[in-house]
């Protein structure tokens, strides 16, 4: 059997299929005679399986790119040949279009389609009109010598008056169509960009949301950390002014007493104490620099004698200008560290870098201890402050922490703030 009439028949069989409601049956046989395409030389058969082909996939499956291309390609050959199937590949391509969102291919699909029918049946019109005239014409003279001729011409001219009116009304209601569809579609554009100005609405809302709850954030970090300070101060006056007097006149009334031990003891308890409250109390940074602040405290810490501190501080942050209460802040972030190094760390060493860039001040803290796990709740970390206070006092400064720990190869932790 030649490969050309297989394939017709083959679609033919897939398309009384399809109508029967055999759908995967209908698309077994079309790929069948679509297997077949290239061995047939009838043009006409080729397009129309294209048609059906592309149609039913659109129909009953969600393959719309492929009933796209096989729609195309009949459409393409129904526009070099025009057949009936012209106007409906149109509008079955409108479709697929649509459905794809492609809403202006598809009022250009649909607009082709409407004014290929009206070529159609102007054609037709015209057609019928010229017989008309033909019929007309042979009449007259057959009937020129007979008394109903008059009759005759009247009733062409009531039924051609009938056709006039008849296709009036129909180009009427094509055009009311075609006016409803557009209207249509400036009423779906115009609710579009409604919900696109609620959703940009929307989002200035969580934006504006999101930032007033930075804002809490930030106050409560700042109520947070000046309780923390009030509390410090408070309790430092209270172990100078009253533990370490206390100790004091116990530690006098022992050396009159001889308890020379007893009162070198006391002494170091006094002395501790006495070291606990300044930690605690509040530094006044109003007439000093970073570069100074700094500098002291490297030169209170060069007392120790292990861990060794090995300081670097860049000549750049002379030329700073920072408030004395981001002064304070670093202060207690870099005390509060090392603090915890000294106690918990069993470093040998610990080395403080400070540089800045022009946008930025960058402190590096690194010792040589055991390390730690960092997924790990029991580190050096949670003494004292512990973690959470360092990132709450970096958030103040608008700043960034990080930290990197390896068991046997030390700890390093990261700031970054602001200049």
């Amino acid at each position: 059997m030649p490969a050309g009439l297989k394939l017709y028949i083959y679609t033919n069989y897939a398309k009384a299929l399809y109508d029967t409601g055999e759908t995967k049956s209908a698309i077994k046989y079309y790929q069948k005679a679509i297997s077949y395409k290239k061995q047939s030389s009838n043009e006409y058969n080729k397009a129309n399986l294209d048609y059906l082909y592309g149609y039913m996939l659109f129909q009953a499956t969600d393959s719309l790119t492929q009933a796209r291309q096989y729609l195309s390609n009949a459409l393409d050959f129904y526009r070099k040949n025009p057949s009936v199937l012209l106007t409906k590949s149109l509008l079955a391509l409108a479709e697929v279009e649509a459905k794809r969102n492609n809403v202006k291919e598809s009022y250009k699909l649909a607009l082709e389609a409407y004014e290929t029918e009206q070529k159609i049946q102007h054609k037709n019109f015209h057609n019928r009109l010229a017989g008309f005239e033909a019929e007309l014409k042979t009449k007259e003279k057959n009937l020129e010598i007979i008394s109903l001729n008059a009759e005759k011409a009247k009733n062409k001219i009531a039924y051609q008056t009938r056709i006039y009116i008849i296709s009036s009304i129909l180009i009427l209601i094509i055009l009311l169509s075609c006016i409803i569809i557009i209207s249509l579609q400036k009423r779906k554009v115009a609710l579009k960009l409604s919900q696109s100005e609620l959703e940009k609405e929307l989002r200035n809302k969580e934006i504006q949301s999101q930032q007033l709850i930075d804002e809490m954030n930030k106050k409560m970090t700042e109520r947070y950390l000046k309780g923390l300070e009030d509390s410090n101060n408070y309790i430092s006056k209270e172990l100078h002014n009253n533990v370490c007097n206390e100790l004091l006149a116990a530690e006098m009334q022992l050396q009159q007493a001889n308890a020379s031990q007893l009162a070198a003891q006391l002494g170091v308890i006094r002395e501790t104490v006495r070291n606990i409250s300044h930690q605690l109390s509040t530094p006044n940074f109003s007439n000093i620099s970073l570069y100074q602040m700094l500098n002291l405290y490297v030169e209170k810490l060069s007392a120790l004698k292990s861990p060794a501190l090995h300081p670097y501080i860049a000549d750049e942050i002379n030329d700073l200008s920072i408030p004395s209460e981001n002064i304070l802040e670093i202060y207690r972030i870099l005390q509060e560290i090392i603090s915890n190094i000294i106690k918990h760390a069993h470093a040998q060493n610990m080395y403080l870098t400070v540089s800045c860039t022009p946008s930025d001040i960058e402190v590096i803290v690194e010792d040589d201890d055991q390390g730690f796990d960092t997924s790990s709740s029991h580190n050096i970390l949670t003494a004292g402050l512990g973690l959470q206070t360092i990132k709450e006092r970096c958030n103040k400064l608008q700043g960034e922490c990080e930290i990197e720990s390896t068991l046997n190869k030390g700890t390093i932790i990261h700031m970054r703030f602001p200049v």
